[in-house]
């Protein structure tokens, strides 16, 4: 019953499918710090070339915000995305879909 679940569940996921860009899974905490200064850690949920889903207590539509990533092999690297959708995904929890802006140097 398990394995029809999943079989339907990435059949589906391929008719819904219309990014360009190659989508990988990319579950860990992320920082994010909002353009009024608050700093606060969301889930990232996968990554592309072009940016980043993110899940969380907070809806983001519209702002742009930092992300920080830790690589394990690499210094900490932090992006300015702007969110462009958000999702409510269950009480309290939403997804939100950003396309990356710029690198910040430090």
């Amino acid at each position: 019953v398990i394995k029809a679940l999943i079989k339907e569940h990435k059949d589906a996921v391929k008719e819904r499918e219309r990014r360009g860009q190659m989508r990988v899974d990319f579950i860990q905490p992320v920082k994010v710090k909002a353009e009024d200064g608050t700093e606060f850690t969301l889930m990232s949920r996968d990554l592309s070339t072009s940016g980043i889903r993110l899940l969380g207590t907070r809806r983001l539509l519209g702002h742009k915000v930092q992300v920080t990533l830790v690589p394990k092999s690499a210094p900490p690297l932090t992006l300015v995305v702007r969110i462009l959708w958000t999702c409510a995904v269950g009480d309290d929890l939403f997804e939100n879909g950003g396309n990356f802006l710029e690198m910040i140097v430090t």
